[in-house]
């Protein structure tokens, strides 16, 4: 693997686990993000669903990160 590509992959990483996140958020909880079905799961969902709302804080500074590193690594 060549390093440019890894460097991509890498930046590509938190995307695809905040994906992740949210679709095990949604399948969990549904909608409802304040009351638990079973308790077993409501710590492995907690992260989950804190991951997943932390996204709207950390998503559009990571973006801007994102476009302004592959901006810089061109050619």
């Amino acid at each position: 693997m060549k390093r440019r590509t890894f460097y991509h992959i890498s930046l590509l990483f938190p995307y695809l686990v905040l994906l992740v996140s949210a679709a095990i958020t949604a399948l969990a909880n549904g909608f409802d993000l304040f009351t638990q079905a079973d308790p077993a799961l409501n710590f492995v969902a907690g992260m989950f669903s804190f991951f997943a709302i932390a996204g709207i804080i950390w998503g559009p500074l990571y973006t801007w990160m994102v476009i302004v590193m592959l901006i810089w690594s061109r050619g």
